[in-house]
């Protein structure tokens, strides 16, 4: 590279004169080009006032004019910066300062690094004396002052500068394969100094530290995980030499698939997978809650009982019976009422059919071979009363009432266990049991009017629940009151879950977790949350968490695991009480959970006792339910295909990553 002074190369730049007639130097380009005034007209012309031109002035005058003649201004830019036009081996750009084509007129003049012209190939000598060297600034042949670009803190490599004072070109002591300190350039540009670095100390694989050439280093990952590794989560590990990830434990999710049984992404459901949702945290009080064909939940099955609106699997709500009456269900009359959303036929009554049934002594003209005789009287004619209780008022002959004897006669009303065909529904009572008291006249004690949907003194509800009665007034967090078939305060829908206090089958309540943490649980560091059903949420920890039966927390395929039953109980799963608990294999175990009773709607004869007394036995109907698994096998009252997607929607609640 010639060594040429930027101070001896000052020129003036003259225009290019296009046409065959006129090569006449034009003064106003001297502007166009880089460092323009730092050249003469040589730089476009081969004498200093105009005339032939050389290689670079030639290339200008044919391909980089706006137009062609006197007119045209110089094109810089990346093409022309681009060329070598006297062939030394310098591109137009790097002889004018601007190798790359970005300046533009009016800018700044770019720091010359070869002290050459574009159009001279004879300049191009770094010896800084040349036959025309003078052609590049100076006089005619006279000797240059060339700058030597060694020592101006900028590399440049094309005159075979490694560095230069403090540009190293981007290197550092650690690329240089050292632990720190500074990078340094010899004097003479062509060698990095590495005299100041440090070593880096000796690589110990397992020592828990990274160094060196080391990947990784026991929990020391350098910072990678299995998100950055491109999975969705898990464990990421190192290898025992230290020079690898292993990602065995990192897990990738599966993509939404609505039906997968896997609830990912925008999917609220996904077949029994119901992320926790319930009917009661939809806002229903009981229920079986479903998830859609769409992955969307279906509340078909919820019900509201208590809103006096029937809906979902309710036969009724409160005195609200939907139209029912016994005489609809085949009874002779009697009155209709509602137990816990489902039809009550207790008080129905088969009296007027002409037919003794039940507790009956007698049915229209049907007195079941009973006449005056057998009652104590002489004689008479024996009849029946719309009560179907028998009618002695046409027997004849005095009767001799013994109050005690067990046999209602004459003015007693019952003797005993002899209550004369009477009943708490044919006293106007809903059900119970009715006795005789020592005087031989009913005793009503044992009746109830529950399920007449008016709350009388004994009962603490009828149907519908006081509206000063709430989980709250009954010592619980939060949850919805019911009421139960003997019009009682049903509680089993009320948790303790919200009241700040991990209590009994909570595993987190709040802010209190406990002792337990992310990083006890294995998941590394993090936050854990508590979900509204008082289960731990672990999306915080910074480990996904593993299948772990017996951890205590129901996770992946888990249907429970010690007391983290998933929000899930003996009524949620169907059943009418009960005790629902967790297998060792983290398997639901219902084995305490009663099963609720059956009811045909009818009330079935049940026979007549050694005493002569008959009694009634009634179950009332209840709304379809879902059975959970037994040791017995499964069961679904209703007996329909709905009843087992129920039970598998119930059993598989939400496994959490717990977005």
């Amino acid at each position: 590279m010639r060594s040429l002074s930027l101070l001896s190369c000052l020129v003036v730049l003259c225009g290019l004169v296009l046409g065959a007639s006129s090569s006449e130097a034009r003064s106003s380009r001297v502007g166009q080009i880089p460092n323009g005034s730092q050249a003469n007209c040589l730089a476009c012309h081969v004498s200093g006032g105009g005339g032939a031109r050389n290689p670079f002035g030639a290339q200008i005058e044919f391909s980089f004019l706006t137009v062609s003649g006197a007119a045209g201004s110089v094109v810089w830019g990346p093409a022309l910066a681009a060329l070598d036009a006297d062939g030394d081996g310098y591109t137009n750009g790097e002889e004018l300062g601007d190798p790359t084509g970005a300046w533009r007129a009016g800018n700044a003049n770019p720091t010359l690094l070869v002290a050459t012209l574009p159009g001279y190939a004879s300049c191009a000598s770094t010896a800084g004396t040349g036959a025309n060297c003078g052609r590049c600034g100076g006089s005619a042949g006279g000797t240059q002052n060339c700058p030597d670009p060694c020592g101006d803190n900028s590399t440049y490599t094309a005159a075979g500068e490694v560095c230069d004072g403090t540009s190293v070109g981007g290197a550092t002591c650690v690329s240089e394969g050292f632990a720190s300190g500074s990078l340094g350039c010899s004097p003479t540009c062509d060698e990095i100094d590495t005299l100041s670095c440090v070593a880096a100390p000796e690589d110990v694989c397992g020592d828990a530290t990274r160094t060196g050439a080391e990947v990784c280093d026991g929990r020391d990952l350098g910072g990678a995980s299995c998100v950055t590794e491109g999975f969705d989560g898990g464990t990421l590990t190192c290898d025992d030499s230290c020079s690898g990830l292993v990602t065995t434990e990192c897990i990738r999710l599966p993509t939404d698939v609505c039906g997968d049984g896997r609830r990912t992404g925008p999917e609220i459901c996904d077949a029994g997978d119901l992320g926790g949702a319930t009917c009661v945290s939809r806002g229903y009080t009981a229920g079986t809650l479903l998830c859609g064909g769409d992955c969307n939940f279906d509340e078909a099955f919820c019900n509201q009982c208590g809103d006096g609106t029937i809906g979902g699997s309710e036969t009724c709500d409160g005195s609200n019976l939907g139209g029912v009456t016994c005489e609809a269900l085949g009874f002779a009359g009697g009155t209709m009422a509602c137990a816990g959303c489902g039809l009550d036929t207790s008080g129905c009554t088969l009296c007027g059919n002409d037919t003794r049934d039940g507790s009956e002594t007698c049915d229209g003209n049907d007195l079941g071979g009973t006449t005056c005789e057998m009652l104590g009287f002489t004689g008479g004619t024996l009849g029946c009363i719309s009560s179907c209780l028998f009618d002695t008022s046409d027997c004849v002959g005095t009767v001799v009432d013994v109050c005690g004897d067990g046999v209602a006669t004459g003015s007693e009303v019952c003797d005993n266990t002899d209550l004369n065909g009477g009943s708490c529904g044919s006293l106007g009572f809903v059900s119970g049991t009715l006795g005789c008291g020592s005087d031989c006249t009913f005793e009503t004690a044992a009746c109830s009017r529950c399920g007449d949907g008016v709350l009388d003194a004994e009962e603490s509800c009828d149907g519908s629940v006081p509206e000063e009665s709430t989980c709250s007034t009954e010592g619980f967090a939060a949850g919805t009151l019911g009421c139960t078939s003997t019009c009682e305060l049903d509680v089993t829908a009320c948790t303790l879950c919200g009241n700040g206090a991990i209590d009994t089958d909570e595993v987190c309540d709040g802010s209190d977790f406990g002792t337990t943490s992310c990083g006890s649980l294995g998941l590394g560091e993090g936050s854990l949350a508590c979900l509204a059903t008082c289960v731990i949420d672990t999306a915080g920890c910074a480990v996904a968490p593993v299948d772990r039966c017996g951890d205590g927390a129901a996770t992946a395929d888990e249907s429970c695991d010690g007391a983290d039953l998933l929000g899930l109980s003996c009524d949620a799963l169907g059943f009418a009480s009960g005790t629902l608990v967790c297998a060792t294999d983290c398997t639901l175990d219902t084995a305490a959970c009663v099963a609720p009773e059956t009811d045909t709607g009818v009330t079935a004869d049940a026979g007549t006792d050694s005493s002569g007394d008959t009694g009634s036995e009634d179950t009332t109907a209840t709304p379809p339910s879902t059975k959970a698994k037994s040791d017995e096998g499964c069961s679904a009252a209703g007996g329909g295909a709905w009843s087992w997607l129920a039970l598998l929607g119930l059993l598989a609640l939400a496994r959490r990553r717990r977005a």
